[in-house]
């Protein structure tokens, strides 16, 4: 992979995004793995425009260990975002995954001028219209126990304000994902400040209701401005892997309506899959999320 060295000119690049991104209100935003047919994908994300706003996928950048940024657009994101931008839905890549070493991202963080302008320069070359930073500090095979201290979100939270001023002089957001069991990434209230949104990752891994909402409080507090806060939704197996799926549409319904009333802004929605098979359970989701868009 090659390194993205070069700095961003000014007014090198134009892009075209609405006025109000990317501080718009009633965001549904969904993560997307490129592994499966993208032209599936597109049609799925057609039939219901009303609940998806924007769509974050991995395009092939990452975190070296030496703590820069590596990679190039894949084929699949050359596709598969301007398929979905001509439906007037938002591309947005994401940084991450490959790389969860505490060292390399501090070293990465204390960088702020070069590599905010390397992932700009992604982020425009993608089209994209804006950057998810999906950074978890764990061991290097991303399987480990979390690593990293308070101070370092300090740190983090100094680079992602780099990062997130950068984008904003060309109408492009920045949102980091979060979670509770992550010494770093719990810093609700360091991070906040310095992104658009922060999206909970402990909230879509929650399997019940109630599990749901020991986490949803953590972020839904107020010291964290409601705003900044993007609620989690999970549509997968459970974590036992028996067949069953961990969100009933009796639930889904429930969090839909919690986040209505407590005024959030956003739901980041975890995962889209190109299709079902045999019974992934977005049927009952894309009815849930309809009232939330139409608050």
């Amino acid at each position: 992979m090659r390194f993205l060295a070069l700095l961003l000119p000014a007014a090198a690049f134009c892009v075209d995004v609405k006025a109000t991104w990317p501080n718009s209100t009633k965001t549904i935003s969904w993560w997307y793995a490129a592994d499966g047919g993208w032209r599936e994908t597109v049609a799925q994300i057609e039939a219901h425009l009303e609940v998806v706003s924007s769509v974050q996928t991995y395009c092939g950048y990452q975190v070296s260990d030496d703590g820069r940024i590596i990679g190039d657009l894949s084929s699949h994101c050359a596709h598969f975002f301007p398929a979905i931008t001509k439906l007037g839905v938002r591309a947005e890549l994401t940084l991450g995954g490959g790389n969860c070493s505490i060292v390399s991202y501090r070293t990465l963080w204390a960088d702020t001028t070069e590599s905010p302008n390397v992932l700009l320069r992604a982020t425009l070359a993608a089209n994209a219209s804006g950057l998810n930073i999906d950074l978890e500090p764990q061991s290097d095979s991303c399987n480990g126990d979390p690593t990293g201290t308070t101070a370092d979100a300090a740190i983090y939270a100094t680079w992602l304000a780099a990062v997130r001023d950068l984008f904003h002089t060309r109408g492009l957001r920045v949102t980091a994902d979060v979670a509770d069991w992550s010494p770093v990434l719990s810093e609700y209230a360091t991070l906040a400040p310095a992104v658009d949104r922060l999206q909970d990752m402990e909230t879509y891994n929650a399997d019940s209701f109630g599990d749901w909402m020991s986490a949803y409080v953590n972020i839904i507090n107020p010291t964290i401005p409601r705003a900044a806060a993007g609620i989690g939704l999970g549509v997968w197996l459970d974590n036992t892997d028996n067949g069953t799926w961990s969100v009933t549409p009796a639930s889904a319904t429930q969090r839909v309506a919690q986040a209505i009333a407590d005024g959030v802004q956003e739901l980041a929605m975890f995962r889209l899959l190109p299709q079902a098979n045999p019974a992934w359970p977005l049927d009952f989701w894309w009815d849930a999320l309809l009232p939330f868009m139409r608050q």
